[in-house]
Parts: structure tokens; sequence; C-alpha cells
């Protein structure tokens, strides 16, 4: 039992009890066997845990062997906020409209363009400065988000002499 790094609960504990007629190794080997059970992964999930791996493109499976493809990919750090800052020389309304299916990508788009300092005009309108970092490009297009954003460039009234 003490293979276990946890602890068994109280229902364990009372079947153990009951079902070991005093016997401590009966006893001890019944609460193994109940918390060994709830260790084991069901077959199905390890394939389907196997295949998404494989669908992202963190693990290569070849001839029986598996390998583990770039632990720091894109894979691992696609919703991270990018710290650098978009040059301050133009204004910029950006515009988007991502399906409320994603709600994790619209969530970390808003959380970007506020670290960047963006004001909400509403709720999927900002104004903020520009022009975005090359890496904010990138991002979009590898989170499939970059044909639900659209940016326009904020003339100046007083250039339009």
């Amino acid at each position: 039992m003490n293979n276990l790094n946890e602890k068994s609960s109280i229902t364990d504990e009372i079947i153990a009890f009951l079902l070991s007629a005093r016997s401590t190794r009966l006893r001890h080997q019944i609460l193994w066997e109940r918390m060994k059970n709830r260790r084991e992964i069901n077959k199905n999930v390890f394939r389907q845990n196997i295949y998404r791996l494989k669908k992202k493109g963190v693990i290569k499976i070849e001839d029986n062997n598996v390998q583990l493809i770039n632990i720091n990919s894109k894979q691992f750090s696609k919703y991270k906020l990018i710290y650098e800052y978009p040059l301050k020389t133009n204004k910029f309304i950006l515009i988007f409209d991502i399906p409320e299916k994603d709600r994790k990508l619209r969530d970390w788009l808003r959380n970007q363009i506020k670290l960047w300092g963006f004001t909400m005009i509403q709720k999927s309108v900002w104004l903020g400065t520009g022009p975005m970092p090359k890496e904010f490009h990138k991002r979009a297009v590898l989170l499939g988000i970059d044909k639900f954003i659209k940016i326009f460039d904020v003339m100046d009234s007083k250039n339009l002499k």
C-alpha cells in the first residue's frame, strides 16, 4: 500500500475492513487493489490521448517508436500572451468576430489587446496604436483566427487637408 502516493478513502477503509475478516494482510491487499484499480487508465481514453498528441504534432510514431517532437513547440505556447508591444506610429481599429464556440480564442485576443493598451469601443471593436508585431500575425494564423480579425488604419483628420 505504501507504493501508491495517495491515501485511501474512508469508503475504501470500511470495505477493506468488512471484507478482510480482521486480517491485516488481507485488508492491505484489498486497499491496494481498490487504489490500483482507481489509477488504471481506460484503453480507449489512452488511444484518444495518443491520437490528439499525434494530430497536434507533439509526438510522432513510426514502427512502434514514439518520438517527442520539440517540446517547446508552438502547441505549448499558442495561448501565451505576446509581450512585444506594437509600435506607436499609427492608430488602428481592430474588429473581430470570433464564433462563440471559440471562446478561449476570443478571450486570448481580448487579453492580448488589453495588455497592449487598446481601448474598447464596443465588445469586439477596439482602438489602439500599431502596427502590430509580426508575432501577432503569426499567432493569429496559428490559432486560425486571422480570418475573423480586421485591422483598419485610422487617419488623423488634420492630415486630410
